[in-house]
């Protein structure tokens, strides 16, 4: 017997969405090293900025049914908070990631030239390690609680009987 798999239209819907936002990290991150000297954490905390600034309004256009209500606000309010949650596993996961990396290793990098250019692979494979953390994190957060429904207030206040 066969069963046929079924998968979430919005999982994927978010999971290309959130690729424009693993691309934007990348850049960002990897331009505000090499260029502006900023340090790991700091280049993949701008990344994150960028990218969560970019892909909201794609999230919330293509990835999720919303209500419709006109409630934008509550939507990008709660955003802003599972967000803020997810840009701290992302930066936090990925230096966590890297010195782990490091040290299961015993040295501090593995170069590897890629078109011409080094790429560290401890550092990238820790900013992907943070980011896929983070992946998981955001997608059940937004589609359980940022894209559900947007009043949330009402709905507290129905449960208690107020």
């Amino acid at each position: 017997m066969k069963r046929k798999l079924k998968i979430d239209k919005s999982l994927v819907s978010y999971f290309f969405m959130a690729l424009t936002g693993v691309l934007t990290q990348l850049i960002v991150s990897s331009i505000s090293q090499k260029m502006l000297g900023l340090a790991y954490t700091k280049s993949i905390a701008l990344g994150y900025f960028v990218a969560f600034v970019t892909t909201f309004f794609l999230i919330n256009r293509y990835s999720f049914t919303t209500d419709n209500n006109g409630k934008i606000r509550n939507r990008i309010i709660k955003y802003i908070l599972v967000s803020f949650i997810s840009g701290l596993i992302t930066v936090y996961g990925s230096g966590f990631s890297l010195s782990a990396l490091q040290y299961v290793f015993d040295r501090e990098t593995i170069m590897l030239p890629v078109m011409g250019k080094e790429v560290d692979t401890f550092k990238l494979c820790g900013h992907f390690i943070g980011m896929g953390a983070s992946f998981v994190f955001n997608y059940v957060c937004h589609r359980t609680f940022t894209f559900r429904k947007t009043d949330l207030l009402s709905r507290i206040f129905s449960k208690t009987g107020e």
